[in-house]
């Protein structure tokens, strides 16, 4: 259940009690939409972001992800592109990355172990909020990797 009653599905996965006991992982849009899982729920904001294979297995040698976008760096950008949902990661695919021929990978980021502050912003000509970390992602943020088809 979510604020006043609504579920949210696409957002939350819950975990049953023989395997997750009071464990709820959440991708959310904006910080301030927290659901409940129940009353001694941990709730974790997950966000994803497309990587190239290379670029993180340079972040697994390092210890931080430090690409913002496609060819750009945290450096550069002053802050790493994010996701809200796989819905929004697939927008971006679509946008960004048809032409790329290096494996692609989809980053599922735990927020809270980020260190970093992230915002939920909405670019300029866009209608989507999309989070923005602003800092290195620490690999141990990065709680799964799976591979990613534009």
């Amino acid at each position: 259940m979510g604020l006043a009653g609504h579920t949210r599905e696409d957002r939350a996965v819950h975990g049953n009690e023989e395997t997750h006991p009071g464990l709820c992982l959440v991708r959310r849009e904006h910080p301030s939409v927290i659901p409940h899982c129940g009353p001694h729920a941990k709730v974790h904001a997950m966000i994803l972001h497309l990587a190239l294979a290379s670029d993180w297995a340079h972040a697994q040698a390092s210890g931080h992800y430090r690409v913002s976008t496609l060819g750009r760096t945290l450096e550069q950008e002053g802050f790493i592109h994010a996701s809200a949902d796989l819905a929004q990661a697939q927008g971006v695919a679509a946008r960004y990355y048809t032409t790329v021929t290096e494996p692609l990978l989809l980053l599922h980021i735990q927020e809270d172990l980020l260190g970093c502050p992230v915002k939920h912003e909405t670019p300029a000509g866009s209608d989507e909020t999309f989070p923005h970390i602003y800092g290195p992602i620490p690999v141990t943020a990065v709680t799964a990797v799976t591979p990613f088809q534009p």
